[in-house]
């Protein structure tokens, strides 16, 4: 696992790269826990304006078919 700290790093280099105070970003699957949101308080606090999440509803199983069937044979693609 990569530490949090070092991820929060690499999607601020990443969005810095790409006009860093002229556009809005959507982190798609970040953060995917408290420590990531803890991670991202805490270093981005004072560099980005959080505007909101979007929360997705879907059933356990429903999921499970999802990552099942979407074809790209990773290896977590199993239950």
């Amino acid at each position: 696992m990569v530490p949090g700290e070092t991820v929060i790093e690499m999607l601020k280099k990443g969005m810095k790269d790409r006009g860093w105070n002229k556009k809005v970003f959507i982190l798609d699957g970040y953060p995917r826990n408290q420590s990531n949101i803890e991670f991202w308080k805490d270093i981005m606090k004072n560099d980005v304006e959080e505007m909101g999440a979007i929360y997705l509803n879907v059933s356990v199983e429903n999921m499970k078919s999802r990552v099942l069937n979407r074809g790209e044979g990773r290896s977590d693609d199993n239950e």
